[in-house]
Formats: structure tokens, C-alpha cells, sequence
């Protein structure tokens, strides 16, 4: 069958990450979440019934009709399968993106893939596992496969699989301003407790990155 695809570039706004806020930008509307219901599998985009999914997902679906079910669930762990694409950033030698199977640890990435830490005299202070949203995880947790149950039971999330590798020259305080700064510029106002919330967030931050 003939399939015409669309591309279109957002503005890169993150908020458009949810499914209906990213619908509204694609209509030319301010990004901002939809009420729901109705949900998107019935009025999505135009008023058309739409199915949304990310992209390393779909990317999936070809392998797995060539190839056949059971030989996508032998990558990774029996709950999770699959290979999972993660952004390494940060205190790394080699930053960048692995296809790798889901579950592999954080050690493996950051060590075996990344090349070690950036300096051999810095050794890790701690690495966020699945994007700033996450909670953030220590040397101890190092060995604790990166998928959507392991990371859960400790507490955090994989999230968008984005690694961010932060050594002993790190300064958790400035980290979390900055974090939190950035949450405090992307929030699409809807909601108090983010709206209002972030930006005085970020006045107690500075201060205390200020010493005061």
C-alpha cells in the first residue's frame, strides 16, 4: 500500500512530550495538555482518531513482523524486552547514544561503552538514569540494571533512557538549580503546584548556592 508521511519540527518545548500538548502544537495551537476524555485513540489530531507512540517504539515494529515476537523478547530481561536506546551525557569519555539491550547496567554503559569516567581523578558521584525528571542514583546502585522494574524498586524511573553522568566535581545544589530552572521555564502553566511552585523552587535554590 501507498503511505504519504509528514514530517514536522516542533519548537522543542517539553512539555510537547505529552501526547495531547504535542497534538495541540501540531494544530498550530499553544502546546498545551488536553482534557481527557475524549482520549486521542478517538478525537486526536484534526479530530481524527489518532494513534500516538515515540519513535524509538515504532522503530521496533518493523523487526518485530520480520522476525517474529519471540526473538525480540530474548533481548533484555523477561519484563522488559527489547533493545533500549540511551543518551549518555555528562562526566563520560564517550558520550553519545547505545543500542543496548534493556537492562543493562549502569556500570556496563558507563565503563565498558562510555569509555570510564571523563577524569581518572574524578571517580562518579552520582548519575541520573532516565532523564532530569528521575531521582538521582549513587556509586553504590552501579550495578543495577537500567529497565523499567529494577529502576522502579529503587525508587526511580528509566524514563527517556537519558544517563547523566556527574563526578566529585559535581555540585548537587547548583545540579538541582539548574534542573529545576529548566522545569521552571518549560511549564505550560496549567497547574499550580508547577506554575507557581518551580519559580519559587528556584529562589530557594539560589539562595542557597549563594550561601545565604
Amino acid at each position: 500500500f501507498a503511505l504519504d508521511m509528514v514530517v514536522h519540527r516542533g519548537a522543542g518545548a517539553y512539555i510537547c512530550g505529552e501526547e495531547t500538548g504535542m497534538l495541540e502544537s501540531l494544530e498550530g495551537k499553544r502546546g498545551q495538555p488536553r482534557v481527557k476524555p475524549p482520549f486521542p485513540a478517538l478525537v486526536g489530531a484534526f479530530g481524527a482518531p489518532t494513534v500516538i507512540n515515540n519513535v524509538e517504539t515504532l522503530s521496533n515494529l518493523p523487526h518485530i513482523i520480520l522476525r517474529g515476537p519471540r526473538w525480540f523478547k530474548s533481548i533484555g530481561p523477561e519484563k522488559s524486552p527489547g533493545p533500549k536506546i540511551y543518551c549518555v551525557s555528562g562526566h563520560v569519555k564517550k558520550p553519545g547514544l547505545y543500542e543496548l539491550p534493556m537492562g543493562t547496567t549502569a556500570r556496563d554503559i558507563i565503563y565498558n561503552h562510555c569509555g570510564g569516567m571523563l577524569r581518572e581523578n574524578k571517580p562518579l558521584k552520582a548519575f541520573i538514569p532516565g532523564g532530569v525528571s528521575a531521582p538521582m542514583l549513587l556509586p553504590a546502585d552501579l550495578d543495577t540494571p537500567l529497565d523499567f522494574d529494577s529502576l522502579a524498586a529503587k525508587g526511580t524511573m528509566l524514563g527517556s533512557g537519558a544517563v547523566v553522568v556527574m563526578d566529585t566535581s559535581t555540585c548537587m545544589v547548583k545540579t538541582a538549580l539548574i534542573i529545576n530552572r529548566f522545569f521552571s521555564h518549560e511549564s505550560c502553566g496549567k497547574c499550580t503546584p508547577c506554575r507557581d511552585g518551580t519559580p519559587w523552587l528556584t529562589k530557594v535554590l539560589k539562595r542557597i548556592e549563594n550561601g545565604e
